[in-house]
């Protein structure tokens, strides 16, 4: 018997990651074996067990969103449009979280889970750095900004291989440092600042990006995102280190 889904059961197919991943891999698939969608990206890390599974594999067959011909699953008409709803649905979600992250999260709010995750002492005020809202560390050697974009100050920065650091040791006075240099850089790069910063990223926002200038006095540029495509993400300066 097919039961007409009610306006929060069609939600709930938006909002439970079970059915809303079904639905998506049907729909970019076409057809799909039982296993195929049992094993689909994100889709078994969210289920407790087979019979979970099955239990939303059949409610979405109940009220005719899939259907099963042979050993395959489709989508009906109706569940077409469904997945529609629900792409949609995710492309509103990417806009608005751009928003989020880029005009409505507060910087403070991010530096303070900076200094939770790192333990760097950073400044719980918004200061105004080139006419860029940054916060800075306590030393002053790091700032933390939201951007869409590579801040014009710095048009001649350029992206590095990151995998082209190395620890080289210096000596200044009576001190000795480990630092990173970079083959195409005169200047280098606290280990200790870039280590914190790109555990940061990597576990929050899973890419990183690095950029410099060679000049002495330019900071390197370390990113979440490619800032060369517009997307919004965070974006580290830090002051270089020179030592001769």
């Amino acid at each position: 018997m097919v039961i007409s889904l009610r306006k929060k059961e069609v939600f709930s197919l938006v909002t439970n990651p079970s059915r809303n991943t079904i639905i998506k891999r049907l729909h970019d698939a076409e057809k799909a074996a039982y296993s195929d969608l049992l094993d689909s990206a994100g889709l078994v890390s969210t289920l407790d067990s087979t019979g979970n599974f099955n239990y939303h594999l059949n409610f979405l067959a109940d009220n005719e969103i899939i259907v099963k011909t042979g050993s395959v699953y489709r989508l009906t008409d109706k569940g077409k449009e469904i997945a529609r709803f629900i792409k949609d649905i995710d492309q509103k979600w990417l806009k608005l979280e751009k928003t989020i992250n880029g005009d409505l999260m507060s910087l403070l709010s991010l530096a303070e889970q900076f200094e939770e995750n790192t333990g760097l002492k950073m400044l719980k005020e918004i200061s105004d750095f080139k006419g860029i809202e940054m916060v800075m560390d306590e030393t002053r050697n790091i700032g933390l900004i939201i951007t869409d974009q590579k801040p014009t100050i710095f048009k001649k920065h350029s992206e590095i291989d990151i995998e082209k650091f190395q620890l080289i040791k210096k000596k200044k006075g009576t001190k000795n440092y480990t630092v990173l240099g970079h083959t195409e850089f005169e200047h280098y790069l606290s280990q200790k600042y870039f280590s914190l910063i790109q555990d940061f990223i990597v576990e929050n926002y899973e890419e990183i990006y690095v950029y410099a200038d060679n000049s002495g006095t330019a900071p390197f540029l370390i990113s979440s995102v490619n800032l060369e495509n517009g997307e919004t993400g965070l974006l580290f300066l830090v002051a270089p280190i020179e030592i001769q």
